[in-house]
């Protein structure tokens, strides 16, 4: 991954303006330390996801794979609370991953239907930014 394309996603997700948090990513902060592409592993990819929660009910992404039919599995994690409160609160998350999590880019755009057949858990993979 080029390091002027990670450094825009860094500048665009403002990372150096969060504080530094620990433990599970339920709050809004940095916890790791990323600075560019030297950060990353070969086979790794940066990916920023792009979500929304309830101000009582915080969730953020746990995982990401592409299952044998060519599908993007997310498995998101949350405190297991039930009674939400009814508002929304976007967030953006970067978080590192194997390439072989994602699509590849000639895969890309793709939309998949949440798993409840709604359109408002919607997701769309893209490339980031776009070309």
């Amino acid at each position: 991954m080029p390091d002027d394309l990670v450094q825009t996603v860094l500048a665009d997700v403002a990372v150096e303006q969060l504080p530094r948090q620990d433990g599970e990513p339920l709050q809004t902060g940095r916890y790791a330390d990323f600075e560019g592409s030297s950060d990353l592993a070969p086979g790794e990819v940066l990916v920023l996801w792009y979500s929304g929660q309830s101000g009582s009910c915080p969730s953020y992404l746990h995982g990401l794979r592409v299952t044998a039919e060519g599908d993007v599995d997310v498995q998101q994690s949350d405190r297991g609370r039930r009674a939400c409160t009814d508002d929304y609160n976007p967030y953006r998350q970067l978080v590192v991953v194997s390439e072989e999590a994602v699509p590849a880019p000639s895969e890309l755009p793709m939309t998949l239907e949440g798993e409840d057949g709604s359109r408002a858990d919607d997701l769309v993979v893209d490339v980031y930014p776009a070309p």
